[in-house]
């Protein structure tokens, strides 16, 4: 820990973590990556309604109605941790936020 010293008094800083988000993940919250999704026709979405879709450099690279086959999909496709995951409502169902 940094001790600090301001104005007679000691406070003590406690050590930061700095940790870099990869570059291909911050390319999922992008604003090129939201427009492509947004985007995504209604037919289109309608397609995964129900399901769990991974995205990942604007393509949808997996989908699966549970996270944990989503998850073993990634995993063998050698994409685990490396998309952007969200859930597809059926296309009749309306969510109120």
């Amino acid at each position: 820990m940094t001790v600090i010293e301001k104005g007679g008094l000691k406070m003590m800083r406690p050590p930061v973590k700095v940790e870099s988000i990869a570059p291909e993940l911050l390319e999922l919250i992008g604003e090129e990556h939201q427009a492509w999704r947004n985007a995504l026709s209604v037919e289109e979405l309608a397609k995964y309604g129900g399901k769990y879709i991974a995205t990942r450099k604007k393509q949808i690279a997996a989908a699966s109605e549970s996270l944990e086959e989503l998850y073993g999909q990634l995993e063998s496709l050698g994409l685990r941790g490396r998309c952007l995951i969200e859930y597809i409502e059926e296309p009749d169902v309306v969510v109120i936020y």
